[in-house]
This record gives C-alpha cells, structure tokens and sequence, in this order.
C-alpha cells in the first residue's frame, strides 16, 4: 500500500492529537490549524471524514474544558464562602479577629499594666 502524502498527513496529525492529550494542548492545536489548512486536499477521499473528526473533536473537547473549569471555579467559591460563613457563625465574631479577652490581655502585656499589677503590694 502506498504512502500518499494525505495519509501521511492523517497519521501525523492523528498522533499530535494523542499526544496533546498528554502534553497539555499544544499539539492539538497545531493539529486542529493543519487540518484547516489542509481539509481542501482531502475533500471527496476516505480522509475527509478523518479531518472533520478531528476538527470536531477538538473544539467539543475544548467546550468541555471550558465548562469544567468554569463549574470548578464556581463550586470553590462556593466551598469557600460557606467556610467563612459557618467560620464567622461558629465563632460570633468576625474572620480575623481574636476574641475579646485576647485582645485586652495582649494590650495589658504591651503597656506594661499587667507586669506593675502583678508587683504592686508583693512586698519585700
């Protein structure tokens, strides 16, 4: 059987496509812009089905792409927004805050009133 040029083509881009799955794209797109470029040569031959395959393919695959990550994303931003919303409920305070009794010993430390309380009246 002879290698015509269109066969050789289709066994070419049919492996960039493989390999796109696995190399994350790039391929496939170089595949898809060749099959445009080159679908004049193949029409009325077995390989027209071929290209249009791949053509469709690739675009459905980047539909799915597009949709996964978009549900992906909305459904993370949910995660995250009941997260903060039972974190806040949980707590009674705002995310990001210490409580109240922290706060005020952390200021007594720092100004020195806890440290002059403690020594007052200790005696010698």
């Amino acid at each position: 059987m002879r290698c015509t040029p269109a066969r050789w083509l289709t066994g070419v881009l049919t492996s960039s496509s493989i390999a796109g799955r696995f190399l994350f794209g790039v391929p496939s797109i170089i595949a898809v812009v060749m099959n445009y470029a080159r679908r004049a040569e193949a029409h009325g031959t077995w390989l027209e089905t071929h290209f249009d395959w791949q053509i469709r393919t690739f675009w459905r695959a980047l539909l799915w792409i597009a949709i996964t990550l978009l549900v992906g994303g909305l459904l993370t931003l949910i995660v995250i927004g009941i997260f903060h919303r039972d974190r806040r409920l949980l707590h009674r305070r705002p995310v990001g805050r210490l409580p109240r009794d922290t706060r005020v010993d952390s200021v007594a430390r720092a100004s020195g009133h806890a440290a002059a309380g403690r020594h007052a009246g200790g005696g010698t």
